[in-house]
C-alpha cells in the first residue's frame, strides 16, 4: 500500500501553530473498537522519553488500528552510557500486544528494547577508555546500515551539538554527539523499522500512522502531576484510534519531543 508523507499545521483556537509531521496509509483505516477500559489501559502506560539513564536523540508516536485491535508504539531512542549502546526503547499499548517471552528482542512487560548501535560497535570506534570517537573510524552501523562519520567537530557545532562531558577533550566528537548528528542528517535510520516494531504485533495489524513531531508531558515530575484528562499524547491516542485516522492527532502546543528540549535526560 503507497505511503506518503503528509504535514499539518494545526491552528488550536488561541495557541501557536503546532508543527505535526506524520506518515499515513493512502487509504484511511475503518474505526478501532473503543472500549471503556481504553482510559485505564492508558493510564497505564508511560512512555519515558527523558530517562536520567539515556541521552535522548530522538522519540515518534507509531499508531496501528483496524475495526477489531489497536496498538500504540512510543519510541524513545537514546545513548545509555551504562549499557555502552544507543538503543531504541519502545513503549507498546493496545489489545493485541504479545507477551516478552514471544518477543525476538529484549523486552519486558510493554517494553522492548533494540540497539540502534550496539555496545561491540562503539567498542570498535572508542578511543582510548572514554566515550570518543577515534579519528582513523570513518564507518558506524546504524541498525543494519553503514553510516560515514563526520569528524568535522564544527559541523556538529553547526547544528546546536555540542560536547557532552566537560571533563572530556573538548576537540573529540563524543559518542552522544555522533548519534544526534546522525538523526540530524540521516533520520530515517536512527530509529527501528515498521517490521521490527511490529514483532509483539498481530501481523496484519495495520499501520494507521507516525507522528514525529509531537507534545510530551513529563509522567515522572513531583512537582508538576500530570491529570489523565490533561494529558496531549493520550488524548492524541484515544482521538485516532477511534477515528483510524492519523490527520485528527493535533497538539495542543508547539511540539517539545526532540532531544534539545530534554538536557537533563542522561544526567544521572
Amino acid at each position: 500500500m503507497a505511503k506518503f508523507l503528509l504535514t499539518i499545521i494545526a491552528l488550536l483556537g488561541g495557541c501557536n501553530s503546532a508543527l505535526i509531521t506524520v506518515r499515513q496509509d493512502s487509504k484511511k483505516t475503518p474505526r478501532s473498537n473503543y472500549n471503556a477500559n481504553m482510559k485505564t489501559d492508558l493510564e497505564t502506560f508511560y512512555p519515558y522519553i527523558n530517562h536520567p539513564y539515556s541521552y535522548l536523540v530522538k522519540s515518534r508516536v507509531i499508531v496501528f488500528g483496524n475495526t477489531k485491535d489497536y496498538a500504540t508504539v512510543v519510541e524513545s531512542v537514546g545513548y545509555d552510557p551504562r549499557k555502552g549502546a544507543c538503543s531504541s526503547t519502545l513503549y507498546y499499548w493496545g489489545t493485541c500486544i504479545k507477551k516478552e517471552s514471544e518477543a525476538p528482542f529484549y523486552s519486558y512487560a510493554n517494553v522492548t528494547v533494540i540497539d540502534i548501535i550496539n555496545g561491540s560497535e562503539l567498542t570498535r570506534m572508542q578511543k582510548g577508555d572514554d566515550e570518543l570517537v577515534k579519528d582513523s573510524v570513518n564507518e558506524v552501523m546504524v541498525n543494519g546500515n553503514k553510516v560515514k562519520i563526520e569528524h568535522d567537530i564544527k559541523k556538529y557545532y553547526e547544528k546546536k551539538i555540542f560536547n557532552t562531558y566537560d571533563f572530556l577533550p573538548q576537540t573529540d566528537i563524543d559518542f552522544v554527539m555522533l548519534c544526534r548528528y546522525i538523526q540530524e542528517t540521516e533520520p530515517n535510520l536512527m530509529q527501528v523499522s515498521i517490521e521490527q516494531i511490529k514483532s509483539r504485533l498481530n501481523k496484519d495489524l495495520p499501520l494507521i500512522g507516525i507522528v514525529n513531531d509531537w507534545y510530551y508531558e513529563d509522567f515522572n515530575d513531583p512537582d508538576h502531576p500530570l491529570k489523565f484528562e490533561e494529558s496531549d499524547v493520550y488524548r492524541n491516542i484515544q482521538k485516532v484510534i477511534k477515528t483510524g485516522n492519523i490527520k485528527d492527532w493535533k497538539n495542543k502546543t508547539e511540539a517539545n519531543n526532540y532531544w534539545w528540549n530534554w538536557p537533563d535526560s542522561g544526567e544521572l
